[in-house]
């Protein structure tokens, strides 16, 4: 009988743990990719971003209370890194950095989803960059253009994440109010996303 109860809590257990959606398990596959893992955050649902040439997120996730949603963009420089070690020692060609390609990604996007170019750039301390075990990143706060594709939200933070020789993660966090309650819930970040070592 006490067997008979314990499969059966155990199936329950079973059914009732969540599954992930296609978009999710697609996310996950770009992230396995550059070595990062990422688990949704509590109060946040899955939603729809623009995945176009000029904005090309590939997941997004909202939080109806805080009045934001948060794209994702994944991008991995292994192809790069390998071309850049074979091209090297051609001394016609001007090679760029692998690792430096995530800034002029997140620049040119901050320059299309903000109005003439208005924004604010920071490094990002490297406390913080302890915190997702990514190696570099910037930061960028700008007022957006009105536009269907930024679903007229008025302000972004964009955050860029880069783990050398491996890749970086672009997060647009869109949001109506600039207050501490949206870099409340921006702060829920930290423990949902993070490199690997």
């Amino acid at each position: 009988m006490l067997l008979y109860v314990v499969l059966m809590a155990s199936q329950v257990v079973a059914q009732s743990k969540p599954t992930s959606s296609p978009q999710l398990s697609g996310f996950r596959e770009l992230l396995s990719n550059i070595k990062a893992t990422f688990t949704l955050p509590e109060g946040f649902k899955e939603t729809t971003p623009p995945n176009n040439e000029k904005l090309p997120f590939q997941y997004g996730v909202e939080n109806p209370d805080a009045d934001c949603e948060i794209w994702f963009q994944v991008n991995s420089v292994k192809a790069e890194w390998q071309r850049h070690e074979r091209d090297k020692a051609d001394a016609v060609r001007q090679l760029i950095n692998p690792d430096s390609l995530y800034i002029k990604t997140v620049e040119d996007e901050a320059a299309i989803m903000s109005s003439e170019n208005n924004y604010i750039a920071r490094n990002i301390p490297t406390y913080i960059l302890d915190q997702y075990n990514a190696d570099e990143g910037r930061s960028y706060l700008l007022a957006l253009t009105d536009l269907p594709a930024t679903k007229h939200y008025q302000y972004a933070l964009l955050i860029a994440l880069n783990k050398k020789r491996t890749g970086n993660i672009i997060m647009a966090c869109l949001t109506n109010e600039r207050g501490p309650y949206f870099f409340k819930t921006i702060s829920k970040l930290k423990r949902c996303l993070k490199f690997s070592d």
